[in-house]
């Protein structure tokens, strides 16, 4: 059901309509002399990138939080997504994506730059009309979506709506046009992350890719980097992991895992040490460290054969019961 007046939205997200109407002046600017200025409701960082550069990240308190949260719950409930988007929805997970992007003959990758940065509100609120949202509240929906910052009005990075609504402008603004410029490939997205899979040797990756950028270019004014032409007779890495046959952990990353496992077995003070120093994992405290490599080892199971699983398995037994005893 699609809410047509405040009211209506009001009751469906179990919020006055006060703090509704509070919280998407907030997110527009409006009664505050700048944005995040207000009690802390939303606040703004930069964090630097491994390139040297720095990307905006807002984070948002109280009300605001708790309006972005429903309107989240809603817009996943109302608004469904299609096959092509295979990150953030329900039931849609790393597995899962890497199970329909492996065992092709040729993978042609594209990367949006600053994607949730570079959609605008007023593609947001279009997306909310084709759903059949009436004008006003489709203003509103995209108000209470987007934040406004230096004369910018965006979705914004650490909100928890912007994932699922990108998922959606995406596929309202992007999937049609390269569905109809590319109908012989299998078509997704995984993030800010455009695949193009084909099943055909004699496809060219690079005209591919120019042909991409410029259907892209031709709907919209979000930059593309990161180009990939990943071909069946060499390494098609994707999502961290290898897809040729199936998704797979990455050798390297593997024996690095082990290297690090064998060494907490040894010696775990010295190795959380050594870890650190190295950028493997960022720790204060031994139980820390040793709740980390579980985690770790728990997440890649399933990406490496049973001999593999069973080695990490085997590694990370043996390293609790060091640290169980040690504690003792």
């Amino acid at each position: 059901m699609i809410p047509r007046t405040v009211s209506e939205l009001a009751s469906m997200l179990f919020i006055p309509a006060q703090s509704i109407t509070f919280c998407a002046m907030q997110m527009g600017g409006k009664n505050t002399k700048s944005l995040g200025k207000y009690k802390g409701l939303i606040q703004s960082f930069r964090i630097k990138k491994s390139t040297g550069k720095y990307r905006l990240v807002f984070k948002f308190r109280g009300i605001v939080k708790k309006v972005l949260v429903a309107v989240s719950r809603l817009i996943q409930r109302t608004i469904p997504v299609s096959e092509h988007s295979l990150a953030y929805e329900k039931g849609r997970c790393v597995k899962a994506a890497s199970t329909v992007l492996s065992s092709h003959k040729l993978i042609c990758a594209a990367d949006f730059k600053d994607h949730f940065g570079s959609i605008l509100r007023v593609q947001v609120q279009s997306m909310f009309e084709s759903h059949g949202y009436l004008p006003y509240m489709a203003w509103l929906m995209s108000r209470l979506c987007c934040v406004c910052h230096n004369s910018r009005d965006f979705l914004p990075q650490g909100s928890p709506i912007s994932p699922f609504v990108a998922n959606r402008v995406s596929e309202f603004l992007v999937d049609k046009p390269v569905l109809d410029a590319f109908p012989d490939a299998k078509y997704y997205r995984y993030s800010d992350n455009i695949y193009l899979c084909f099943d055909d040797k004699s496809v060219n990756g690079k005209q591919t890719l120019d042909k991409l950028k410029h259907v892209i270019g031709s709907v919209v004014k979000w930059r593309m980097h990161k180009f990939k032409v990943m071909p069946y007779y060499r390494s098609q890495k994707a999502l961290g992991l290898v897809l040729n046959y199936t998704g797979r952990m990455p050798r390297h990353e593997y024996d690095r895992l082990k290297a690090v496992l064998y060494n907490s077995v040894k010696d775990l003070p010295e190795a959380r040490i050594q870890a650190n120093r190295l950028g493997f994992l960022d720790t204060d405290t031994d139980a820390e460290f040793v709740l980390k490599l579980g985690c770790i080892v728990s997440y890649w199971k399933q990406f490496v054969t049973e001999t593999q699983a069973l080695k990490l398995t085997t590694l990370v037994e043996a390293i609790n019961e060091k640290a169980n005893t040690s504690n003792c």
